[in-house]
């Protein structure tokens, strides 16, 4: 299973787990060139809870529904057999 934590909704005030919502989706299938990886780890950084209240203008406008943005800890999981492109995401 995927899981995945999602935006639920956006605070007015201080985080809290209330704004987050964990749910789980079947494992995406991973096309020529990808991976997947799987996270083990992930932070809320002052930067994402920035984001999440406004105030980081670079990453667009907050929204509800979606994976939330975060630094992660993502060893590769599953490689597909043609030759990949390393991404690092923060």
């Amino acid at each position: 299973m995927n899981e995945q934590i999602l935006i639920k909704t956006l605070p007015s005030g201080k985080l809290s787990a209330d704004h987050y919502e964990r749910v789980a989706s079947p494992m995406p299938e991973i096309q020529a060139g990808e991976v997947l990886v799987k996270t083990n780890a992930f932070a809320i950084t002052a930067g994402t809870r920035a984001g999440l209240q406004g105030s980081a203008s670079y990453a667009g406008a907050p929204t509800t529904g979606i994976v939330m943005a975060a630094p992660v800890l993502a060893p590769l999981w599953r490689p597909t057999q043609t030759p990949c492109r390393w991404v690092i995401r923060s």
